[in-house]
Protein backbone atom coordinates (compact mmCIF):
# COMPACT_ATOMS: atom_id res chain seq x y z
CA UNK A 1 0.00 0.00 0.00
CA UNK A 2 2.98 2.12 0.68
CA UNK A 3 4.72 1.66 -2.30
CA UNK A 4 1.59 2.73 -4.09
CA UNK A 5 1.54 6.05 -2.89
CA UNK A 6 5.08 6.32 -3.18
CA UNK A 7 5.34 6.64 0.48
CA UNK A 8 8.84 5.24 1.98
CA UNK A 9 8.94 2.58 4.83
CA UNK A 10 10.73 2.23 8.00
CA UNK A 11 10.51 -1.01 9.63
CA UNK A 12 10.84 -1.15 13.73
CA UNK A 13 13.39 -4.39 14.47
CA UNK A 14 13.82 -4.36 18.34
CA UNK A 15 14.35 -8.63 18.55
CA UNK A 16 17.47 -10.71 18.42
CA UNK A 17 19.77 -11.28 15.12
CA UNK A 18 17.66 -14.07 13.50
CA UNK A 19 14.78 -11.35 13.02
CA UNK A 20 17.20 -8.54 12.25
CA UNK A 21 18.73 -10.34 9.36
CA UNK A 22 14.76 -11.20 8.10
CA UNK A 23 13.97 -7.50 8.40
CA UNK A 24 17.17 -6.94 5.83
CA UNK A 25 15.99 -9.03 3.50
CA UNK A 26 12.68 -7.73 3.55
CA UNK A 27 14.10 -4.16 3.25
CA UNK A 28 16.23 -5.24 -0.02
CA UNK A 29 13.09 -6.75 -1.59
CA UNK A 30 10.91 -3.77 -1.69
CA UNK A 31 11.74 -0.46 -3.31
CA UNK A 32 10.15 1.63 -1.04
CA UNK A 33 12.46 0.86 2.24
CA UNK A 34 14.13 4.07 3.48
CA UNK A 35 15.63 2.81 6.46
CA UNK A 36 15.71 -0.31 9.38
CA UNK A 37 15.57 0.74 12.67
CA UNK A 38 17.52 -1.51 15.38
CA UNK A 39 18.71 -1.00 18.41
CA UNK A 40 23.01 -0.59 17.60
CA UNK A 41 23.73 -1.48 21.06
CA UNK A 42 23.12 -4.63 19.82
CA UNK A 43 24.93 -5.19 17.27
CA UNK A 44 28.52 -6.23 19.22
CA UNK A 45 26.57 -9.24 20.40
CA UNK A 46 24.91 -9.72 17.03
CA UNK A 47 28.68 -10.06 15.21
CA UNK A 48 28.99 -12.67 18.22
CA UNK A 49 26.55 -15.03 17.95
CA UNK A 50 25.88 -14.95 13.69
CA UNK A 51 28.09 -17.65 11.78
CA UNK A 52 28.19 -14.45 9.47
CA UNK A 53 27.60 -11.02 11.37
CA UNK A 54 25.57 -8.43 9.85
CA UNK A 55 27.99 -6.02 8.89
CA UNK A 56 27.05 -1.94 9.07
CA UNK A 57 29.82 0.76 7.95
CA UNK A 58 28.98 4.62 8.52
CA UNK A 59 25.01 3.87 8.94
CA UNK A 60 24.76 0.94 6.17
CA UNK A 61 23.92 -2.80 6.75
CA UNK A 62 25.46 -5.23 4.56
CA UNK A 63 23.12 -8.32 4.16
CA UNK A 64 25.01 -11.47 4.41
CA UNK A 65 25.23 -13.72 1.30
CA UNK A 66 24.87 -17.00 2.61
CA UNK A 67 21.77 -19.34 1.93
CA UNK A 68 18.67 -18.92 3.95
CA UNK A 69 18.91 -15.58 5.96
CA UNK A 70 22.54 -15.60 4.94
CA UNK A 71 23.75 -16.40 8.77
CA UNK A 72 23.00 -19.32 11.74
CA UNK A 73 23.25 -19.08 15.21
CA UNK A 74 25.95 -20.17 16.64
CA UNK A 75 24.96 -21.90 19.76
CA UNK A 76 28.10 -22.20 21.62
CA UNK A 77 28.65 -18.37 21.13
CA UNK A 78 25.46 -17.93 22.30
CA UNK A 79 25.09 -20.24 25.40
CA UNK A 80 26.68 -17.40 26.82
CA UNK A 81 23.85 -15.30 27.11
CA UNK A 82 20.99 -17.58 28.50
CA UNK A 83 17.72 -16.86 28.94
CA UNK A 84 16.22 -14.50 32.23
CA UNK A 85 12.86 -13.55 33.41
CA UNK A 86 11.98 -10.12 32.73
CA UNK A 87 10.17 -7.72 34.93
CA UNK A 88 9.72 -4.12 33.72
CA UNK A 89 10.15 -1.88 36.85
CA UNK A 90 8.53 1.35 35.50
CA UNK A 91 10.52 3.45 37.67
CA UNK A 92 13.91 2.12 35.54
CA UNK A 93 14.95 2.64 31.93
CA UNK A 94 14.33 0.02 29.91
CA UNK A 95 17.89 -0.41 27.95
CA UNK A 96 19.60 0.12 30.86
CA UNK A 97 22.77 -2.11 30.93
Amino acid sequence: MAETHYIAVAPHNSNGPISTLASLHLDMSIPNAFLQEIFVSFIDRYREVLTNPINIEDGSATVPDGPGWGADIDTEALAKYPATDFTQIESEPYLDF
